[in-house]
């Protein structure tokens, strides 16, 4: 079966590639495609760890959700489900390099697939029940690694709420633009954030009920929830979902629906109620079904605008400096650098980018194919191949990260990385003394 599918996404590949690179607008083509890079994908996932998401499972998923998300409600139902948008907001969808964008889309989950499948025929899952042991010195410190983590995260935006620089129920600009979010230290309360997220949601089922933490956890949900910030829990939820997974969880029947309710009730309230305040509007809310996936989808026009400007010779391939350029800022912290995508910053503020049109940008669409397939690869061999639980959960929160530059921009990656890496180093260090 793992070998049909190697060949399968091992066409799609060389399908979408060449497409691309042909800058052929044959519409019907491009959407048959899609839906098969799609039903392959949804196959895989569904399949590949006998009905359970696992770490790969979860960053694919939100890689879908911001590829497809838009265009494809779109197709099949019209842009009646763009109503919530402004016409300067969605107009992209009328552009001609979005057909370009859409198979760059499908390049990378296909590269992401077929790295899957292929490590999936190389390696063996290693079977829950021989690793994954969690003593009582490493559960403690597990514990208390959560406790103080979110316990930092608490006391930052308590600091805020208490002087007035935070509002618990505010709108997303008033949050975003508040004291507490414009900082440099809030890209690092975020990491805490998810990193106390994964370590408390990796304990062993018989210890998951500790309720000061899962307390902590519901106030900085409810901070981001009630600002109308969706995306910085949705993350570390997601990608600890899939880490239940690799642990031999399978979905329930509750998560399901919770994860329905989420997606179909909670998420799009949040949306409709960001821009007005929850406690100012709570009256009004409008259910719209796709309003999440086409949140997630807008993310699609950062690809349209780069194509759009390197057209017109705006831009220029980077030639890997996006990935590079991080590791030297920080190997030279106090020289006086720049990412190598501040460019790109100033030209889209606000509208965030993805990694699709970045792999893009550094490598064309061999950096799509690369980006895709290593990242596919690793996680993927990781979860099948480490039977220690603290070694799982550093990768937890590596796909968190990833998960979070899936609509973002890579410059944070390695900085991020380097901190959990660190905070796993003392764990590990801590379990052994005691």
């Amino acid at each position: 079966m793992q070998s049909i599918k190697v060949v399968f996404f091992l066409l799609l590949v060389f399908i979408c590639g060449y497409y691309s690179l042909s800058d052929i607008s044959d519409i019907p083509i491009l959407f048959v495609c899609t839906i098969i890079v799609l039903l392959g994908s949804l196959w895989n996932i569904a399949t590949l760890y006998d009905g359970r998401l696992s770490l790969s499972s979860s960053l694919i998923i939100y890689t879908i959700a911001t590829q497809y998300g838009l265009v494809l409600p779109v197709v099949l139902f019209g842009e009646g489900v763009l109503y919530e948008y402004e016409y300067w907001a969605v107009e992209f969808i009328h552009s001609p390099y979005i057909i370009k964008a859409v198979w760059l889309a499908n390049l990378g989950i296909s590269s992401f697939e077929l790295a899957r499948s292929l490590c999936a025929v190389l390696y063996e899952f290693v079977d829950k029940d021989a690793g994954y042991e969690c003593d009582k010195n490493l559960t403690n410190s597990m514990q208390k690694t959560a406790m103080i983590l979110l316990l930092v995260v608490v006391a930052y935006f308590f600091v805020f709420l208490a002087t007035g620089g935070l509002k618990l129920f505010g709108t997303y600009s008033e949050y975003m633009n508040s004291p507490a979010t414009s900082n440099g230290i809030y890209a690092y309360i975020l990491i805490l954030f998810y990193v106390g997220t994964m370590y408390l949601f990796a304990l062993p089922e018989k210890y998951l009920n500790y309720r000061r933490e899962w307390l902590l956890w519901l106030f900085i949900v409810l901070i981001f929830a009630a600002n109308g910030n969706r995306g910085e829990f949705l993350y570390a939820l997601l990608a600890c979902i899939g880490l239940r997974g690799v642990l031999g969880a399978k979905l329930s029947k509750q998560q399901i629906l919770i994860i329905f309710f989420l997606l179909f009730f909670i998420l799009p309230g949040i949306k409709h109620l960001r821009h007005a305040g929850i406690m100012n509007n709570l009256s009004s809310i409008v259910f719209n079904p796709f309003s999440a996936f086409v949140e997630m989808g807008i993310q699609l026009r950062c690809t349209v605008y780069v194509l759009e400007e390197m057209a017109t010779n705006t831009f220029h391939y980077l030639y890997g400096a996006s990935y590079y350029q991080p590791i030297i800022n920080f190997l030279t912290p106090f020289s006086t650098h720049t990412t190598a995508t501040a460019e790109f910053r100033g030209y889209f503020g606000g509208i965030g980018f993805n990694q699709v049109i970045e792999s893009y940008l550094n490598f064309k669409e061999f950096g799509v194919f690369l980006y895709y397939f290593f990242i596919g690869f690793l996680i993927s061999y990781k979860e099948r191949r480490v039977t220690n639980r603290l070694q799982l959960i550093l990768w937890g929160c590596i796909t968190t990260i990833l998960i979070n530059a899936t609509r973002n921009y890579f410059a944070f990656v390695i900085g991020q990385t380097i901190i959990v890496y660190f905070i796993y180093i003392n764990v590990k260090r801590t379990a052994r003394i005691k």
